[in-house]
């Protein structure tokens, strides 16, 4: 503590370690003087960081923040604070004012349990008028605990253990001849499974996996000595005997030193892990913290669920009761002026193409086949699968085993406790994967010039930014020229799960498709078999009598179809990612607002023919204007009148009716804050500094810098926010490669120099002229964007290098505005961008 003193000298600070009842935490008791420079307030917090990083603590103090809230404002201290709280994923516990009304005594902790601060009735001292006396209670016997979902025993193929080089000179040796001489499909696929399940049982051994209760890098041997080590502790025991004595301090230490390489050697695996896919931190936490993806239990509908079986059941029965029964529209072979085209047989070429690109990894569906197999063994598994795929072809019938899915519960927000905020996400048969690319690849082709430049969900070269791009520069421009601009964020429910087969069907013979291609979607949509799976246990299964599989390569090609005729019959400004639509217009007058109204109408309308549903309470317009006499106009679903909300977060973006993104700032900000306390946190026990780094890239700076071209801050104050989460980061790797903190007044430009970092402003300022080099030479696919680039050509010589032309703008609006930025970027960075210098 002494390095903390003098750090920082004018503050006084006490540290405290209680023990009560065998639980151990830190009381810090902290006085932050009001005219501490802010320099040598954030030094004394982001070292108290370091020290608070991984411990359970409790901090008491007055950080002298009369404007302490629960959100950011302007003031830069309150700020740093809530940093460090964001990072320590703490809570702010005291919300008793003094008698001016303000808030500066501030109780943060850490502890998972109940704790309760009231106004003390008899204090030990003479109150003072500033800090009113507190009384601070906390449960020692109770804890928030997570109450995991258990895990049973599964029955699977260890790969891990098995004989690669047996198991694939057997997959290369196999007679496939009963495969290829089948003449129906589903014969040919159970002959093929019958063969390859045959051949991996002789060279991957099939064992049923254990839920130890011993932590995960104990090995048998660590297992058997400590049982041996208590054997002998309880015959000392009883008998007294030297020579047991002696052997039990022998088992022991032996024991002892075991499990610390044994540790070290699985912290090294876990380091190598996370590197190759950052994602695996999540499973390091749940394992270390002995928390599961889904609690132990669950609610739904006033009904709590607490057995793991009854969990999954109920996740099954809500998520089949999404389903809808169908239309009486029958499919009718309708003719269009598009060119007809069919699924044509597939060649060993083609097929091993697509093999190839399968990832390493050991995701599997209902078969139990995972990826890496199919991407090693290509060559092997072409023959009968190239028979298989051509057979289901020239029938029309996909293959019924092909058709099973797992379905795995993913939590979408809120409360992780209501099954209502879960999604259903199907983990199909990898074999199932080859032949929907086959299909999706042959479905594009034949359709992608007829789909909507207004979708931009899952279509090759658009993506979430291009949508929030385009509505923002239309909305920039607009706004600079004085107008005022209505936007209507529609949200329709359950719309992936929802698609009517039937009428899906009637649209992909529009779109071209011949008749024995549409026999085979119908083979693919029609009775799909799925079950709820998780931690071993199996839900009753249920059929999908509707909509297209999430989680598939196929399905949001399908839906993208099925909406695109209402995109395309919109008579306004309409964009789309897959099922997240909005509709806008200037609004001046009541005639552009009556316009605006008669095309959400017509969704209304194209809903009730397609079988699809608006959830009316979600769907909400933004007014964006900076006037104060705007036009005031309502609109209306069947009647029922829209929220008129001043900010909603579309497509992960928080928009303001001002357009200003402050508040999407100080989200992200505060989001990368507890993203960078918990990669500090769970990492306490890792040596690799490349894997701070990749932990920061993967999981900090994607939140950062996701569509950062669209809310990228203007003013210099937003832009140090940002630039003091990646400071932060820099001093700790520095802390973790020196062993010492950095200096106080250590200089931002200094720590990136040392650890060869860019800093985020300049990194966006090339996010931004990358994009624009991808959009002016097709890499994106975006004509609102493009339309919107000029090229400066100067009449005469002159001395202005500028490659695009902008106009002069009237507000601050359009110089921040996406297009503005790229271009400006984009000239900065003209020689990196377009003829790669550096």
């Amino acid at each position: 503590m002494k390095e903390l003193a003098d750090l920082v000298p004018k503050i006084d600070f006490v540290f405290c370690k209680c023990s009560l009842n065998k639980f151990v935490f830190f009381l810090i008791v902290v006085y932050i003087p009001p005219d501490l420079p802010i320099a040598n307030y954030e030094a004394f917090l982001e070292a108290l960081e370091i020290f608070l990083i991984s411990k359970p603590f409790i901090l008491i103090g007055d950080f002298n923040i009369p404007t302490y809230n629960k959100h950011f404002n302007t003031c830069p201290k309150l700020r740093i604070l809530q940093n460090l709280s964001n990072s320590l994923d703490v809570v702010q516990h005291n919300n008793i004012p003094n008698n001016d009304g303000k808030l500066l005594d501030l109780i943060f902790s850490n502890l998972k349990r109940p704790m309760v601060v009231d106004h003390a009735k008899y204090p030990f001292v003479k109150e003072d008028f500033y800090h009113p006396a507190l009384s601070v209670s906390i449960d020692l016997e109770n804890s928030d605990k997570f109450i995991p979902f258990p895990a049973v025993n599964s029955d699977r193929f260890n790969f891990r253990k098995a004989n690669f080089n047996k198991l694939y000179d057997d997959l290369w040796c196999t007679d496939w001849s009963s495969v290829t001489k089948c003449t129906h499909v589903n014969q040919a696929v159970k002959t093929f499974y019958d063969l390859l399940y045959s051949t991996i049982k002789s060279s991957v051994p099939f064992y049923t996996k254990n839920r130890s209760t011993f932590p995960p890098w104990f090995t048998a041997d660590i297992i058997f000595n400590l049982k041996l080590k208590h054997r002998c502790r309880r015959k000392w025991r009883v008998s007294g005997s030297v020579v047991h004595l002696n052997e039990f301090k022998r088992l022991r230490s032996y024991c002892k030193s075991q499990i610390s390489l044994a540790y070290s050697n699985y912290m090294s695996k876990i380091e190598q892990s996370i590197l190759s896919d950052p994602r695996e931190v999540y499973k390091y936490v749940q394992m270390k913290k002995g928390i599961t993806r889904i609690p132990g239990i669950m609610y739904h509908e006033n009904l709590a669920y607490e057995s793991p079986q009854e969990i999954i059941n109920a996740f099954a029965s809500s998520f089949s009761g999404i389903f809808t029964s169908g239309s009486n529209v029958d499919y009718e072979d309708v003719h269009t002026n598009r060119i007809c085209f069919d699924l044509q047989s597939v060649t060993e070429d083609e097929l091993i193409q697509i093999m190839a690109r399968f990832p390493l990894k050991h995701t599997a569906g209902d078969d139990q086949i995972p990826s890496f197999l199919i991407h090693d063994a290509q060559f092997a598994l072409a023959k009968p699968l190239l028979h298989i795929i051509n057979l289901a072809i020239s029938s029309s019938t996909f293959p019924t085993f092909w058709k099973r899915a797992k379905i795995v519960p993913v939590h979408k927000n809120e409360d992780n406790t209501l099954l209502k905020n879960y999604r259903p996400i199907a983990i199909q048969s990898n074999f199932a994967k080859i032949f929907e690319k086959i299909i999706y690849r042959a479905i594009f082709n034949g359709t992608h010039r007829y789909i909507s430049p207004n979708q931009h969900g899952f279509m090759p070269r658009r993506s979430t930014s291009t949508n929030l791009i385009t509505i923002t520069q239309f909305i920039s421009e607009e706004l600079d020229r004085g107008s005022q601009i209505d936007v209507i964020y529609t949200d329709f429910s359950s719309a992936f799960d929802t698609v009517d087969h039937k009428i899906l069907l009637n649209k992909l013979s529009a779109f071209g498709l011949a008749t024995s291609f549409i026999r085979l979607i119908d083979s693919y949509l029609s009775h799909r078999i799925n079950y709820v799976f998780y931690n071993g246990f199996k839900s009753n299964e249920y059929v999908s009598t509707s909509g297209v599989p999430q989680g598939s390569n196929l399905g949001p090609l399908l839906f993208v179809l099925y909406i695109d005729d209402l995109i395309s019959s919109l008579n306004c400004n309409t964009l789309a990612f897959a099922d997240d639509l909005k509709i806008f217009s200037r609004v001046m007058n009541l005639e552009d607002a009556e316009e605006l109204q008669l095309n959400l109408d017509k969704i209304s309308v194209w809903c009730t023919q397609n079988g699809l549903k608006l959830n009316r309470d979600k769907c909400n317009f933004v007014r964006y204007t900076r006037k104060v006499n705007y036009f005031s106009s309502l609109y209306n679903i069947d009647g029922v009148v829209l929220n008129s909300v001043d900010k909603i977060k579309d497509l992960g973006v928080l928009f303001d009716s001002n357009l200003s993104f402050c508040e999407h700032n100080d989200r992200i900000t505060s989001a990368a804050s507890k993203t960078l306390g918990f990669i500090m946190r769970v990492s306490a026990n890792f040596k690799n500094i490349m894997l701070f780094k990749v932990l920061y890239f993967a999981l900090v700076i994607s939140k950062l810098e996701y569509a950062c071209i669209v809310w990228q801050p203007y003013y210099l104050n937003r832009q140090l926010d940002i630039e003091r989460i990646q400071r932060r980061f820099l001093k700790y790797i520095s802390f973790k490669i020196h062993g010492v903190y950095p200096e106080r007044n250590i200089s931002y430009d200094a720590l990136l120099q040392e650890h060869h970092f860019k800093s985020l402003l300049e990194r966006r300022n090339y996010l931004n002229a990358r994009f624009m080099h991808k959009l002016i030479h097709n890499e994106i696919d975006c004509v609102n964007l493009l339309s919107n680039v000029n090229i400066y050509v100067p009449r005469i010589s002159s001395r202005h290098s500028a490659t695009f032309y902008l106009p002069t703008p009237k507000t601050n609006l359009l110089r921040k505005a996406p297009i503005t930025n790229m271009c400006r970027s984009a000239d900065k960075f003209y020689d990196d961008i377009f003829f790669g210098t550096n």
